[in-house]
């Protein structure tokens, strides 16, 4: 619709009415109708300056309202947007094209989202399961590192080891006194943290660590038996069992030790009996091994 204003109205009529040019008179029911088209009235091509009224009747007062005819739409109103493809909004009471703020999402199926004044793709549930997770074909494909790091990142493994001697005795060792047990065959050992040349454990994760440790010997000159023993950093930190009157060579040992993670170390030791100066390899009865088990 342009500028001009066009207003049509219903007026009250007297008792006699003539019609004119543009004004159709009909009188029905002894009723005066009077019908005037749309067309019938003059074009305003613009409002004049200042204030511009109109008059509305009222039928249930019969009386007439002045009102300015800015809230009919017209005049000093709020204009049209202009006519284009382009989508705009009122901003200053002027219109603004909404494209110069908010650009649309890409037009290519995906879910996008506003984020740091940019479209963000939202992907899908499946979709981002997908990105963090590894198909079973190519879990198989792993290499034999990539599957030990895989078992760590779970929790798998949990620094889990065992050595023995290999059924090797140990000789040339101090009787009545404790001695250092060289484990230096590596049966296994899931994270690298035992050293078979050192014979030490040290976990590369703090927590609580269980262990187990056995060791058999000749009994001593007295029938006392030899008695396992586990040194945590250099010093002794659990004694197993051992028999006083030769009734058993076997010494066992089952503990928990709490590690630091970084440089916490344990080492298997046994004190040897009176006259007793090795300790006997069998893989069976002479071993240490252990597994990290919970957090400090």
């Amino acid at each position: 619709m342009s500028e001009a204003i066009k207003l049509k109205v219903l007026p009250q009529f007297p008792a006699k009415l003539t019609g004119r040019a543009g004004v159709d008179v009909t009188k029905q029911n002894g009723e005066f109708l009077l019908d005037l088209d749309y067309s019938d009235f003059p074009v305003i091509g613009s409002m004049p300056a200042g204030a511009t009224y109109v008059l509305i009747y009222d039928p249930s007062t019969k009386s007439y309202l002045q009102i300015p005819i800015t809230l009919l739409g017209g005049g000093g109103g709020i204009p049209e947007a202009p006519v284009d493809s382009v989508v705009y909004g009122r901003r200053n009471a002027t219109w603004t094209p909404l494209g110069a703020y908010i650009t649309d999402a890409p037009n290519d199926g995906q879910l996008y989202g506003r984020k740091n004044l940019a479209w963000s793709l939202v992907p899908d549930a499946d979709t981002a399961i997908a990105a963090k997770a590894v198909r079973y074909d190519a879990a198989q494909a792993l290499s034999t590192a990539q599957q030990k790091q895989a078992r760590q990142n779970i929790g798998v493994d949990n620094g889990f080891f065992y050595a023995d001697r290999n059924g090797v005795d140990q000789t040339g060792l101090t009787a009545n006194s404790y001695n250092k047990i060289t484990f230096n065959n590596e049966t296994k050992d899931a994270n690298g943290w035992y050293d078979p040349a050192t014979a030490r454990f040290t976990p590369q994760l703090a927590g609580y660590y269980a262990f187990q440790m056995s060791v058999n010997g000749n009994n001593g000159s007295g029938g006392t038996s030899v008695q396992a023993a586990i040194y945590k950093n250099g010093s002794l930190a659990r004694a197993g069992n051992y028999s006083a009157t030769g009734s058993n060579n076997n010494s066992n040992l089952a503990c928990s030790i709490p590690m630091n993670g970084t440089t916490d170390y344990i080492e298997g030791w046994a004190f040897l009996p009176t006259g007793v100066t090795s300790i006997l390899g069998p893989v069976t009865q002479t071993f240490l091994t252990g597994y990290r088990v919970g957090d400090l």
